[in-house]
């Protein structure tokens, strides 16, 4: 299992007038800095760090006592400062997913159902899996056998559909197909995460 921690490191506006004669410029800088952890919950490793920098600037106009802005600037800016923060944070986290993903689900068809297109497989919540999770369905297309052992050295497969979880047991979940040759999946097929 994993946790995300974060940190603001910072979180500031900063305000800049400058003029001539009554006539000047307001200038508004939001700033926000975050810094995002991936922990292994059962060992405390820290599997994957990233830092989001975010800014959003503003700037009026002013003459002599005349003050044209708004006066929930900062606040706005702020929240779009924070915003871009975020984004740089979750498209990061998305192109590093791998270095930090839990388990690798693995299992087999053992059910299916034709009346309501449903698949019954051997894992469970035991092993991880969650609700929603999607998992490829992969068909055996040859295993290389050991002439002398007759053990099965590799087994070759080929993606033919993609399964959605819908309910967990222990030891069992039941899946939908939403993708692929959904009336291909047959009993003893294999279902993976990878």
């Amino acid at each position: 299992m994993t946790i995300i921690m974060g940190t603001i490191n910072q979180y500031s506006l900063e305000k800049h007038k400058k003029g001539i004669l009554g006539v000047g410029v307001n200038t508004v800088l939001a700033k926000v800095a975050v810094n995002v952890r991936i922990v292994d919950a059962s060992t405390g490793e820290i599997l994957f760090a990233s830092e989001g920098k975010g800014e959003e600037e503003n700037a009026n106009v002013s003459v002599g006592s005349l003050y044209q802005g708004n006066s929930n600037a900062g606040e706005t800016l702020m929240r779009e400062a924070t915003k871009k923060a975020l984004a740089v944070i979750s498209s990061t986290i998305k192109a590093n997913a791998s270095k930090f993903q839990d388990n690798v689900i693995n299992g087999r068809i053992v059910y299916s159902s034709d009346t309501d297109k449903t698949f019954l497989i051997n894992v469970g919540s035991n092993k991880g899996i969650l609700k929603d999770q999607v998992l490829c369905v992969k068909k055996v297309v040859k295993e290389i056998i050991d002439p002398d052992s007759k053990e099965v050295l590799k087994t070759i497969t080929e993606n033919i559909a993609e399964i959605k979880i819908t309910s967990i047991d222990q030891k069992t979940s039941t899946a939908i197909c939403t993708k692929g040759s959904c009336d291909d999946i047959k009993e003893r097929d294999i279902v993976s995460s990878n």
